[in-house]
């Protein structure tokens, strides 16, 4: 059986929001260990990655032009 957060409560929002808040100030400044890190935090929370999430960006950007 798996078990899967509840990311409609309010912790498991906050928690989300921070680790957000911590990823846009911090990134660039982790070691790459700790960008793996995080990126695994998003993927157990069933949210992307930040490379995935930049990739949507630049598709989306381009399906614009």
């Amino acid at each position: 059986m798996k078990i899967y957060p509840n990311l409609k409560s309010q912790k498991m929002q906050q928690l989300i929001s921070l680790l957000g808040d911590l990823e846009h100030t911090d990134r660039q400044r982790m070691s790459g260990d700790g960008r793996e890190i995080l990126d695994n935090i998003f993927e157990l929370l069933g949210m992307p990655k930040y490379d995935d999430m930049l990739k949507k960006l630049d598709k989306d950007f381009e399906e614009e032009e």
